[in-house]
């Protein structure tokens, strides 16, 4: 994922023919990568939430506890992992202000500057879905 290193470093690079277009294919495979591990990572989170959410729900009734104990421990769980959601948004919607600033450019809309602008917003916000997720689920 530290692919948008390389289409600011293609972006600045002002030698060869349309280094702009350069960092645009760039941000096109850069986008296409991200938008598969938002995918993947959502799908994994997803996996461990609804685990978590059982197995605290297990762990409460093997312990004596009621519905309401039960809802307690899951209110927990679901507070625990929202800033992993909060963050995912966040990644997607910036994979989406990549894909739209690239439309653009292709369009003859935008400029390569969108472009490299929306690939930071993606790159920050993909970082932080990481860390939020490392968060969630400790050191490895």
């Amino acid at each position: 994922m530290r692919a948008l290193g390389l289409v600011i470093a293609l972006s600045l690079a002002s030698c060869g023919h349309a280094p702009e277009h350069r960092a645009v294919e760039s941000a096109v495979l850069v986008a296409n990568t991200t938008r598969l591990a938002i995918e993947t990572s959502e799908a994994a989170a997803k996996a461990l939430y609804r685990q978590e959410q059982r197995a605290v729900l297990a762990d409460t009734m093997a312990q004596g506890g009621n519905m309401e104990d039960a809802k307690r421990a899951v209110t927990v769980v679901r507070s625990t992992w929202k800033p992993v959601w909060d963050a995912l948004a966040a990644a997607r919607q910036a994979h989406e202000g990549l894909r739209s600033a690239i439309e653009a450019y292709e369009a003859g809309r935008g400029a390569v500057a969108d472009v490299i602008v929306a690939a930071g917003k993606l790159r920050a916000a993909e970082d932080s879905a990481a860390e939020a997720l490392r968060t969630v689920r400790g050191p490895d």
